[in-house]
């Protein structure tokens, strides 16, 4: 069964997803090899693909990513911001069945992050962004993103998204 939410309808659409009562990528998740994850996933790009934008990469490229718990929060926000509870927010995302794995912001991360602030503020990015480029770098994997500004921060394999 498919499941209807205001915020779909405020925003011109959102992929359907079905509800999945399997999934369990907030409690049980760890981190697979590195063959398997192709990207750290920005809260932009997440979005872009719930609200079935148009998107230059492919559903394979979200799956088995990583996604900061500042990049979930933002994503779970947004949805919020746009009428789901945070429950439905979350059955949305899992529904996916992008079998993300969730990297808390930790001490490690959270220095990154700070370092990635005199050289990325000429860009405007947030610490949301900063979050999600550091748990890249952290990792050495490339990002995917829908903000294009991100292509002008060097040292990143930045993949946008739209």
């Amino acid at each position: 069964m498919l499941r209807q939410r205001a915020y779909r309808r405020n925003t011109g659409g959102c992929r359907a997803v079905a509800k999945s009562s399997t999934n369990s990528w907030l409690s049980d998740a760890t981190l697979p090899s590195m063959s398997d994850v192709p990207a750290v996933i920005d809260a932009s790009a997440l979005l872009a693909f719930i609200f079935d934008e148009q998107l230059s990469a492919p559903r394979a490229a979200f799956e088995n990513g990583i996604l900061s718990t500042v990049n979930l929060a933002e994503t779970l926000s947004k949805m919020v911001n746009l009428g789901a509870t945070v429950e439905e927010a979350v059955a949305d995302v899992e529904a996916l069945g992008f079998n993300l794995v969730i990297a808390d912001f930790d001490r490690d991360i959270a220095m990154r992050a700070a370092a990635l602030r005199a050289p990325t503020k000429h860009l405007g990015l947030s610490l949301g962004d900063r979050a999600c480029l550091a748990t890249a770098q952290s990792r050495d994997l490339p990002v995917l993103t829908a903000d294009r500004v991100w292509e002008k921060v060097r040292g990143f394999a930045i993949i946008a998204v739209r």
